[in-house]
């Protein structure tokens, strides 16, 4: 039983256009940003002549730092790259068994679970983030031969860490980029570090798993912006990116995606004709590869899956990013602010900018789009958390263009004062290193004794039994449900808690598994058509604890066959469970 709606969703009022979001955020940046660049150029007459020859610079020479300088900056990239894998390893491992984020997790969990049991992936399963990030688990449970939540949390950790060795990296390439003399490079390196890394935690860190691809793609286009000698074998690697990132992270795809038409619009507007064949044909061999590993049905639900996804997941969250002048909301506030600083600042820069610092700058003015093009991961969802992760990229730009700035305001101060700089800078590696090793944020119980029981504590946290995650509530409900639907291939759950498919071991019985992402009217027939195919007798209908929408208010055809055809059986706890009539 169904109704009929002419709308892409049931309940419409209830959701937000997801266009308004982005609108609003470039309104937001690019009124005050133009309206300053108009006034800079009525003055001066220089920034539209600026802006063009700093398009147009192509970095002839590699560049290159003084002996002295390229010491300095070697020496504190390792130490500080010892300092995170000390940090690392001074973490205690076996506190990672907090209770499972039956939201979340429940993911990258049941997908991997629906692949386990069929071995199909988008055939088994709508994937709503990626391939990569839904399906990472199944991976690792058949490299390690262990499946286990903690499993899971151990790879994330791993991928915190190489986060931050990412940023360590990148910082230290704007650092060469910046040309600045002697300790102050070091001190505009350092400084831009702390800040930076003082914000990448291992429990709701800003950079998160999704971030790697994202970071790692920014650090090849600053090599490539670098060095002549390789330039075109950087362009190769580029345009792989473009077909990996889709099959990482769908988002990240598309943030990767449009950064790469930049850069073939610009090489065609600079007529780097070798250039833009070179970068277009290694996308197009990236993208055959994968129409050609991946079977026929399989690649096309990666069409179909993408496609829906990116017309559909603005829709699924129905928040509207919030109005930072007329909202007392902390974070969109601070994000915004974040973006019209470092717009500003860049604007001055570029209106007064010097030769040698034309590398800089052009890193800079690409990384500002890129982190403009990031933060849509915020504008998709538009609460407090998203935000500030959709922040992280923009803050790494205002932490280095407002530092670069601020040293080129008072170079004459400084380079009278070379002892008072290297003390500083010696302040900056004491500084870092204490707040690094030894400032605890949430579960990381940091120790120096856990360095010598990195090994166990990491044996712990992958060996825990699955109902370590688990409190009592959701142990007895688990229980009782598993043994209900023992005979059946599969469970069909109409909450939000999909990690409960992982945890009874069964297939659901249809690919849309996770009702977040169902509101879609052709998702919701689907998922119909599933249960009507598979017939489940019993579904899981409704959680006193289910943190998100209730899935009867949003998903009202698939309410509708349910109520119609299934009927109250018993409540365990906070869940209803729904048996066939």
């Amino acid at each position: 039983m169904t109704t009929t709606s002419n709308s892409l969703f049931d309940n419409l009022e209830i959701l937000n256009n997801p266009i308004n979001d982005p609108l609003r955020f470039i309104f937001f940046i690019t009124i005050p940003l133009l309206s300053i660049v108009f006034l800079i150029q009525k003055k001066d007459k220089t920034f539209y002549k600026n802006i063009s020859e700093l398009i147009y610079f192509n970095n002839e020479p590699n560049v290159k730092i003084n002996k002295e300088n390229n010491f300095q900056l070697n020496f504190f990239t390792y130490f500080i790259f010892f300092v995170l894998i000390v940090e690392f390893l001074f973490i205690d491992f076996s506190k990672f068994n907090y209770p499972v984020d039956f939201f979340h997790e429940g993911m990258w969990l049941s997908a991997s679970q629906n692949l386990k049991l069929t071995g199909d992936y988008w055939t088994s399963s709508f994937i709503i983030r990626g391939l990569f990030a839904d399906f990472y688990p199944f991976l690792l449970w058949e490299i390690l031969d262990k499946e286990t939540v903690g499993v899971t949390r151990l790879f994330q950790l791993i991928v915190f860490l190489l986060n931050k060795i990412l940023i360590l990296l990148i910082i230290r390439k704007l650092t060469i980029f910046s040309n600045l003399s002697g300790n102050i490079q070091i001190l505009f390196f350092l400084s831009v570090i702390t800040l930076s890394l003082s914000l990448q935690g291992y429990v709701n860190p800003i950079f998160l798993v999704r971030s790697f691809l994202f970071l790692l793609f920014i650090l090849i286009f600053f090599n490539f912006l670098q060095n002549n000698n390789f330039k075109f074998f950087y362009l190769i690697i580029l345009g792989l990116f473009s077909s990996i990132g889709f099959f990482w992270y769908i988002d990240i795809g598309v943030y990767i995606n449009l950064l790469l038409i930049l850069t073939l619009f610009l090489f065609l507007i600079k007529l780097k004709i070798k250039s833009f064949l070179i970068l277009f044909l290694s996308i197009f061999i990236g993208w055959l590869m994968f129409f050609l590993i991946l079977p026929n049905n399989e690649f096309n639900e990666f069409i179909k899956n993408t496609s829906t996804i990116l017309s559909t997941l603005g829709w699924f969250h129905g928040l509207d990013f919030p109005n930072p002048f007329f909202e007392l909301h902390g974070r969109a506030i601070k994000s915004i602010l974040f973006f019209l600083v470092s717009g500003y600042l860049l604007i001055l820069l570029i209106n007064n900018q010097s030769e040698k610092n034309k590398l800089f700058y052009q890193s800079m003015l690409f990384m500002y789009f890129a982190s403009i093009i990031y933060f849509n991961y915020a504008l998709g969802r538009s609460d407090g958390g998203h935000i500030r992760a959709g922040s992280g990229a923009i803050q790494i730009v205002f932490f280095a263009i407002g530092i670069f700035f601020f040293l080129n305001l008072i170079s004459n101060f400084l380079h009278s004062r070379r002892s008072l700089i290297n003390k500083f800078n010696i302040f900056l590696v004491i500084f870092f290193s204490t707040v690094t090793l030894f400032l605890e944020k949430k579960y990381e119980n940091k120790s120096f004794n856990n360095l010598f029981n990195a090994h166990t504590s990491i044996s712990k946290l992958i060996n825990y039994d699955d109902s370590k995650y688990l409190d009592k509530n959701y142990s007895e409900f688990l229980k009782y449900y598993n043994e209900l639907i023992y005979q059946e291939k599969c469970a069909a759950v109409f909450t939000n808690e999909v990690a409960i498919f992982y945890f009874i071991k069964k297939q659901s019985c249809s690919k849309y598994y996770f009702m977040w992402s169902s509101s879609p009217i052709a998702i919701q027939q689907e998922l119909i058509k599933d249960f009507e195919e598979k017939t489940p007798n019993y579904i899981v209908y409704k959680s006193d604890i289910d943190n998100f929408f209730t899935s009867d208010v949003v998903l009202t055809r698939v309410k509708n066959y349910i109520d119609f055809n299934y009927k109250f059986h018993e409540k365990i706890n906070y869940w209803e469970i729904y048996k066939k009539k």
